[in-house]
């Protein structure tokens, strides 16, 4: 579920929003509508090569959170690592 979660926030949604607001959109007064105030977003995928262990620690963190709100056994970190890795291999 939190890697479900993760590629909700950061993928499908932001895929949905470059659909919606392509990156040549021009606005009603002829300006970019991406532009330094609002930058293009980018999809990400989890991968700890190009993102380093932030997106693990998302999946980790939410996994923690999610299991203490349904009452369910948080399991030792290394375990909770393997599983979360044997999962994004898949």
């Amino acid at each position: 579920m939190a890697i479900n979660l993760f590629m909700e926030f950061f993928n499908i949604k932001i895929l949905e929003q470059i659909s919606e607001y392509p990156a040549e959109l021009i606005t009603e007064d002829g300006k970019p509508f991406w532009n330094n105030i609002r930058r293009l977003p980018e999809p990400m995928i989890i991968n700890t090569i190009l993102h380093g262990d932030l997106n693990i620690i998302f999946v980790r963190s939410t996994s923690i959170l999610l299991c203490k709100l349904f009452g369910f056994e948080v399991p030792a970190p290394e375990v909770a690592i393997e599983i979360i890795t044997n999962k994004i291999q898949d």
